[in-house]
């Protein structure tokens, strides 16, 4: 009985810990999107790329770090 108690008291750790550890990841998110996406554009403005849209025959306006990123992928 003893040690099921230990036991038990060890997986309620186990279960905080893995809700610390994702609450950290979630926060690490949250700051890497400011730092590459809000930061820049509050600093120095959205500077948006001109790009044509052949296909469709229009100009559509895309920020150019986003347009960056998405050739990265």
């Amino acid at each position: 009985m003893f040690l099921a108690t230990i036991l038990h008291y060890l997986w309620h750790l186990l279960y905080v810990w893995f809700a610390y550890r994702s609450v950290r990841l979630a926060w690490e998110i949250l700051k890497a999107i400011y730092v590459y996406f809000v930061a820049p554009a509050l600093r120095f403005g959205v500077n948006f790329a001109d790009y044509e849209d052949t296909w469709a025959g229009r100009q559509i306006l895309i920020p150019k770090h986003l347009l960056f990123l998405s050739m990265l992928c």
